[in-house]
């Protein structure tokens, strides 16, 4: 079945183009009172499978709309269809579904988290999937839409957890052995001067495991120190300084407690820009380097010992609104604006300039994401405001 199918990618590619375009299913688009936008990309750990959510990064207050997530077979014999359909589709009745991440192990289990704070992972099989389990609502939950979700591995009993985060101030870790039913562990945000929540936007955690050529498909793991970006523009790093004692052993036979919420210090603070931090990400090849991507158009590259930007990038006038290293090369980034364009640096060349200016949505609406493929240095993908998801073949120039 396709869910199996072991991905072979050779050939050679001399500038950037688009393989394939992606969307809802015609019959979900035409129900819709309004588009849907792409909130989030996750490709799976074989690299043949994209998952796309879809809803509205720009809503507040009470939803009531579904939210939709797409899986998409990414075919290597096939660099041009620009009409693939979905191989499973589901529907979040309950509201839209913002962020995805698949099992780093597991090709086929999905993680979603939506706008009502809600977690749920799902086992997708040839044309369909199963519920495998989904949070509930108690007092510890979260309030408002998911802002990151993934998957870290706890060294310590080596087993894989679930990391959520919302705006609510609030990151919680979830584990598939008591089936979500309530986490393992919780973490208050609150302000280094003040004692008031901190709304998380955004959070990478730092790779561990340096510049080893394996590092790019380690999964992060509990014990490394992270970045988290807030929605006032505060870039922090911080650690969980007893990751030692959360264990998933016996779980499954422990009766629910009660989740107590604890405030872990901000090791260090960053000079940032005002604006929400939209997007953080670690550099795959050098433990100490991340860069953040801010609301007030500026993508900056730090070290983590240091707490002044090494390096600003601005690749237009426009507001930028995801920025993410390259798992294969070092030095090349990609930065997604809000004026539809795809910008690919490589900052060996130029520290100024970018390689390739792509018109991705070629109307100026704004792209949302964008994600590397961290299993085919070849293809990346993009998501857009109006809901279109393009997979791109990345030249040989910036992918080897």
């Amino acid at each position: 079945s396709f869910i199996d199918y072991d991905v072979n990618w050779s050939v050679d590619i001399e500038e950037m183009s688009t393989a394939h375009e992606l969307k809802l299913p015609e019959r979900i688009i035409k129900k819709l009172h309004e588009p849907l936008s792409v909130t989030d990309l996750s490709w799976n750990c074989k690299g043949n499978m994209l998952g796309v959510s879809f809803g509205k990064p720009s809503a507040s207050g009470w939803c009531v709309d579904p939210g939709y997530m797409c899986f998409f077979l990414i075919n290597p014999d096939i660099y041009t269809d620009y009409n693939l359909e979905p191989k499973v589709t589901i529907e979040n009745e309950e509201s839209y579904v913002m962020k995805l991440a698949f099992h780093p192990d597991k090709h086929n289990i999905i993680a979603a988290g939506t706008y009502d704070g809600g977690i749920k992972v799902y086992k997708l099989h040839q044309d369909t999937d199963s519920l495998l389990c989904q949070t509930s609502i108690e007092s510890y939950s979260h309030r408002d839409p998911i802002t990151s979700l993934q998957w870290v591995r706890n060294r310590y009993d080596d087993s894989f957890l679930i990391l959520s985060m919302s705006g609510d101030g609030k990151i919680l870790l979830w584990s598939l052995h008591n089936k979500l039913e309530q986490p393992i562990h919780a973490i208050a945000l609150n302000s280094p001067l003040k004692s008031t929540p901190l709304g998380g936007s955004s959070l990478c955690f730092l790779n561990l495991f340096g510049s080893s050529a394996l590092s790019q498909k380690k999964t992060p793991t509990l014990d490394s120190s992270f970045i988290l970006g807030t929605e006032v523009g505060n870039v922090f790093k911080l650690s969980i300084s007893d990751s030692k004692m959360i264990s998933t052993r016996k779980m499954a036979t422990l009766k629910k407690t009660n989740v107590n919420f604890k405030e872990e210090k901000m090791e260090s603070e960053f000079d940032s820009g005002t604006g929400i931090i939209y997007t953080l990400d670690a550099n795959t090849f050098n433990k100490d380097l991340f860069m953040s991507c801010c609301s007030d158009g500026l993508v900056r590259i730090y070290n983590a010992f240091r707490t002044k930007d090494i390096l600003t990038l601005q690749p237009s006038t426009d507001p930028s609104s995801c920025s993410k290293f390259s798992p294969f090369r070092p030095m090349v980034v990609a930065v997604a604006s809000s004026n539809g364009h795809l910008y690919m640096f490589d900052l060996l060349e130029s520290t100024t300039e970018p390689i390739n200016d792509i018109d991705v949505s070629q109307d100026g609406k704004a792209l949302s994401c964008l994600e590397f493929n961290k299993h085919n240095p070849m293809l990346m993908a993009t998501g857009d405001l109006l809901g279109r998801t393009k997979v791109f073949l990345i030249s040989n120039r910036l992918s080897q």
